[in-house]
């Protein structure tokens, strides 16, 4: 389905520039596709963030550089594989990325969640799971509250 939705929009499609800071270095992206995560996968699969670990309080950013609408396609139809070892491809991982650009939607989840400027960061322990098991000793705490970060 997120394959076809995807599709579905691509006569809509556009690059956007945007302008970064991961941990306090400037970037600027001329970007297709950008994915900021600390899980590997989003839209059904797509492996977007390779070495994301939910547990390891960093983000981790792909940014699909300067292509058009057959660049997409290839990727789309790589989706499953990844598109981490693809020459336009940039990769960078921090603790936080501001994305300074005004007026850019951000989703979580296939939810609109926020619009940019904004400020990312994981908080490491931030979500109980139920049924999760820490990777080790003392890295998670029982109940411990969520702040207003």
């Amino acid at each position: 389905v997120y394959t076809f939705a995807a599709a579905a929009e691509l006569p809509h499609f556009r690059r956007d520039r945007v302008e970064l800071e991961i941990d306090g270095d400037p970037l600027v992206s001329d970007t297709a596709m950008l994915a900021i995560g600390n899980t590997r996968f989003f839209g059904g699969g797509m492996l977007a963030c390779p070495d994301a670990r939910y547990d390891d309080g960093l983000l981790h950013l792909t940014s699909i550089e300067g292509v058009g609408r057959l660049g997409i396609l290839r990727h789309l139809a790589g989706r499953r594989g990844g598109t981490a070892d693809r020459p336009e491809v940039l990769r960078r991982t921090a603790s936080v990325i501001r994305i300074a650009t005004p007026g850019l939607a951000l989703w979580g989840d296939g939810e609109p969640v926020a619009v940019t400027p904004a400020i990312l960061r994981v908080r490491p322990g931030g979500l109980l799971v139920a049924g999760a098991q820490p990777q080790t000793p003392g890295e998670h705490r029982a109940g411990s509250p969520i702040g207003d970060e």
